[in-house]
């Protein structure tokens, strides 16, 4: 049997861990270490038993996978984050620190009231809506580094790294979900090819990809 991706739903393997994010719900789940073992059989491409098939098939029933979809089920992959614009980023107007942080409370208010689906079609939207139209990500970028001395980071990673996203919108530009083991721990920020646009590198490096949209 064939298995596929749901929309929205993506998934890693850290260590010998296998974690899913259903975006759908904003949920993220851990699977028992056999099914994590069915699921690397079947991305390997390997004959499964009827016991791994089942244990798939749970993953079905609870939506994680599906048997129809044009999504392969693959892990999450993305260029490994070599720079940080923190590092490079220089003095900008107040107006667009302004602007920034508007974008920052608005996507906060947006996510508390719709949830993470309805932001991201958003943003899907919008870089449909604005293909084909230049975007200053340097600009955008810069600006939400220095919206990092007005508002902190610590537990606010997704509004700012949803409403920098949202901005930026455009193809080059992803909005990145990881997370990292013992204890567990979830992460959001914005990467441009190898290019870590909101956050530290070395913040970032400690959290592998679960999710890139």
């Amino acid at each position: 049997m064939a298995y596929f991706l749901p929309p929205l739903v993506g998934f890693c393997f850290v260590g010998e861990s296998a974690v899913f994010l259903d975006a759908r719900s904003d949920r993220y789940w851990m699977l028992p270490a056999v099914t994590g073992r069915s699921l690397r059989q079947q991305c390997g491409g390997e004959p499964l038993s009827p016991e791994e098939t089942t244990q798939l098939g749970e993953l079905v029933r609870v939506g994680l996978l599906d048997v129809s979809g044009n999504h392969p089920v693959v892990p999450c992959r993305l260029p490994a984050p070599r720079t940080s614009c923190l590092d490079a980023a220089e003095n900008i107007p107040r107006l667009s620190t302004m602007i920034a942080w508007l974008g920052y409370a608005a996507a906060a208010r947006r996510l508390r009231r719709h949830g993470l689906q309805s932001e991201i079609v958003r943003l899907e939207r919008l870089r449909r809506q604005r293909s084909g139209k230049p975007r200053n990500v340097d600009c955008s970028a810069e600006a939400f580094v220095w919206l990092r001395l007005l508002v902190s980071p610590l537990g606010r990673c997704l509004p700012l790294s949803m409403a920098l996203a949202e901005r930026c919108a455009c193809p080059e530009v992803h909005l990145v979900f990881g997370v990292k083991l013992s204890p567990f721990a979830a992460h959001a920020w914005v990467q441009r090819d190898t290019e870590v646009l909101n956050d530290e590198l070395h913040v970032v490096q400690d959290f592998t990809p679960v999710l890139v949209v």
